[in-house]
């Protein structure tokens, strides 16, 4: 059996993908489980990704004692562990597993039999491949034709891509068999990362006028904000909430465009090869998080000097602008979704 443990947010774990898909081409015969945050691996389990995902815990952040009880009659022959965290370091200390394989920190190094340096030149999918090196015996092959410079990646490697085959049709959610529809995602757990509900309302409106059907998807900490936009526009369809991870990537898949804020459904939508537009403020593509869909486009202002402020976004802005948003006009973003209709 091999675990994998990932406990970060979706969209790490989304990013995960590849590597997980890799190792069900190097190992067919073998079981194949997840370790991830609660409520998150039904997905991978109901896709065929893995074959158990260990989740079912009382919190996104189980006790130790609860990981011990979850894994004391499990024996693994690999543990791969691409989150750094001091915490999943230490859920892998006490998991059993013939050879560990992590990122090098000097915590991991008593931990983890192979060690590897964070790739940092790598987009995050590939951060996570590069863990395979020593057991997979095309890695060295794969990576040397990787231009590291390449940033958007053009051209996605077929070993590295994390699309899934779903079967969904526009029906199942009641949407219209004919004419473009566009999904937009405007929320994110970060607040300086949300393009911002003015503007969404903005280009529902624009997007509307051109004949296209709207259709709004979110988390439920994400309620109130789709409900605002649907508000003003009550023909726009309002999924937030109302789906699971796998109905949710049914549904994006039949949508011709996704607009989003760099979150989770940015990797969802490349999970199913959905074009999308992505906004981003705070975060930049160079941290490795770009959307891994050959079809995205990302809008983002270059030319301000307080980008990136931080590596994963904020509550509030440094500086009180929000100018990194603000800045990305309504029409911009629907240039974009016109150019890839």
């Amino acid at each position: 059996m091999i675990l994998y443990i990932q406990t970060a947010f979706l969209g790490d774990l989304l990013l995960s993908i590849p590597t997980l898909k890799r190792l069900r081409v190097l190992y067919p015969q073998k079981k194949i489980h997840l370790l991830c945050r609660k409520g998150l691996g039904k997905f991978f389990v109901e896709n065929g990704i893995v074959d158990e995902a260990i989740d079912n815990f009382a919190s996104t952040k189980p006790t130790l004692f609860e990981i011990k009880s979850k894994f004391k009659d499990k024996k693994y022959e690999y543990l791969i562990c691409p989150h750094e965290s001091f915490r999943s370091t230490l859920i892998s200390y006490f998991i059993n597993a013939t050879i560990k394989i992590g990122f090098l920190n000097w915590y991991s190094r008593w931990v983890f039999q192979q060690n590897f340096s964070r790739p940092m030149q790598y987009p995050e999918a590939l951060r996570q491949m590069f863990l395979l090196k020593e057991i997979d015996p095309q890695a060295p092959k794969n990576f040397s034709t990787i231009k590291q410079d390449q940033l958007p990646f053009s051209e996605i490697p077929n070993w590295s891509k994390m699309s899934i085959e779903l079967s969904s049709s526009r029906q199942k959610f009641g949407l219209p068999l004919e004419g473009s529809i566009i999904c937009l995602a405007p929320g994110s757990v970060w607040p300086t990362k949300q393009w911002g509900l003015e503007r969404f309302t903005k280009l529902c409106e624009h997007l509307i006028k051109r004949g296209y059907s709207i259709v709004l998807v979110g988390s439920h900490t994400e309620n109130e904000l789709s409900r605002s936009i649907q508000m003003k526009h009550p023909e726009v369809k309002n999924f937030t909430a109302k789906t699971t991870l796998t109905e949710l990537a049914e549904l994006i898949s039949v949508c011709n465009v996704m607009v989003c804020n760099d979150s989770g459904a940015m990797h969802m939508a490349s999970v199913v090869g959905t074009p999308t537009v992505a906004i981003f403020g705070p975060t930049v593509q160079e941290f490795g998080y770009q959307p891994w869909n050959e079809k995205a486009r990302v809008v983002e202002n270059k030319n301000l000097s307080c980008r990136p402020c931080s590596s994963h976004g904020g509550k509030t802005c440094p500086i009180g602008t929000h100018e990194c948003m603000t800045s990305l006009s309504v029409e911009m973003i629907e240039q974009k979704v016109l150019e890839l209709l």
